[in-house]
């Protein structure tokens, strides 16, 4: 099979068996803290905490984990240099480099390299779902426990099985201009007619399927009750409130740590 476009991969391990919603609760906490603090360490700890049960708990591949968290720091630490030139009056203009009229301060270089931290950490602390939960199973969970609307959540599964085949047809037309020798040429130019020659047989296809769909659901009555019967059920067991509560439980032993020495030392929604 070529490519897949989620990270999910079925597996036996400890996170892959546990609840949906039970990974999503035991994150917030450390979400919040890591999302409100204007200090680097915070993000530093539960990255590090994230990639431990991610690589233990989950049975990822450490290549893979690297690969993905890879192209997020690259992302992430543009922050530096950006904030080190746009840096706030308030803080510290100490120059660190100087390139003919841009500088690059001390307080402007320090709250990058936090911000950057805590765009890593939340990135590991995502992948505890992307790596280890089925969208599928996320879903009906939610509709399940949550009581979201089954007609929101079973047209948006719908919607989901639709990326796979798109994908396949792309494949399937980019096959056919290559079979026909027709180039794209190189660039953006070339980019952008390839997208113009692929985007009409992908929204023909897209459409087509969709109508079928459609009628198919219209055809088993699909939202004609308020309720419906699944054949399988989603419950909290005994293994998703110890993730849940040990991972509440680290995190405010954590927090309390890190501020008893100092390294969290101010709270706040801003960067």
């Amino acid at each position: 099979m070529r490519g897949r476009l989620t990270l999910y991969r079925p597996a036996e391990s400890y996170l892959h068996q546990r609840n949906p919603l039970a990974k999503v609760l035991a994150t917030v906490p450390a979400v919040t803290l890591v999302t409100i603090t204007a200090d680097p360490w915070p993000p530093v700890v539960f990255l590090l905490a994230a990639t431990a049960l991610l690589l233990v708990g989950g049975r990822v591949w450490l290549r893979r984990y690297l690969l993905v968290v890879g192209i997020v720091a690259l992302t992430a630490f543009t922050h530096v240099p950006l904030y080190g030139l746009l840096a706030r009056p308030e803080l510290d203009p100490t120059i660190v480099v100087q390139l003919g009229p841009l500088r690059l301060t001390a307080g402007g270089v320090a709250v990058g390299l936090a911000t950057a931290l805590r765009i890593c950490a939340l990135a590991s602390l995502a992948l505890l779902y992307a790596f280890t939960t089925d969208v599928m199973d996320l879903v009906r969970a939610l509709v399940q426990q949550w009581h979201v609307s089954y007609r929101f959540g079973y047209g948006l599964l719908a919607a989901y099985r639709f990326l796979p085949m798109l994908e396949t047809e792309l494949w399937t037309v980019q096959a056919a201009y290559r079979v026909r020798g027709v180039t794209h040429g190189w660039g953006p130019l070339g980019q952008l007619r390839a997208l113009r020659r692929y985007a009409i047989p992908l929204f023909a296809s897209a459409i087509r399927r969709a109508e079928r769909v459609a009628l198919a659901m219209d055809a088993r009555a699909f939202g004609a009750f308020p309720t419906r019967t699944y054949r399988r059920r989603f419950q909290l067991g005994v293994g998703d409130y110890v993730l849940i509560v040990s991972c509440w439980l680290f995190t405010v032993c954590a927090a309390v740590v890190l501020w008893r020495v100092g390294l969290l030392t101010q709270l706040t929604i801003a960067p």
